[in-house]
């Protein structure tokens, strides 16, 4: 009897080994799990944030792009406009030589 009692504490000792190295494993496949979920997590949030941050680049690019494009309208409006008040005081600058022109006929008349 104390040989079976021996063997019988053996294998209760084998058996309780046995179930703690597959609790064990089970813990560190969990922490391998987690650690796994929360790279793919951060992973994912990385390229959110990529995405998001290329998103507000592509917006600064269009809102530069129009902003120039709006400066550049605005020039051309505002050399248009220029030109314009040139060609107006040329016209004024010729009918100031006409009316020299009627002033000397007058005289010479």
């Amino acid at each position: 009897t104390v040989i079976s009692i021996a063997v019988i504490s053996t294998a209760v000792i084998f058996i309780a080994a046995i179930s703690i190295v597959v609790i064990s494993i089970a813990v560190i496949s969990t922490v391998v799990i987690c650690i796994i979920v929360i790279s793919i997590a951060s992973i994912s949030i990385a390229v959110i944030s990529i995405a998001v941050i290329s998103i507000a680049a592509i917006s600064i690019a269009v809102i530069s792009i129009a902003v120039i494009s709006i400066a550049v309208i605005s020039t051309a409006v505002i050399s248009t406009a220029v030109i314009s008040t040139a060609v107006t005081s040329t016209l004024v600058i010729s009918t100031a030589v006409n009316s020299i022109a009627v002033i000397s006929i007058a005289v010479i008349s």
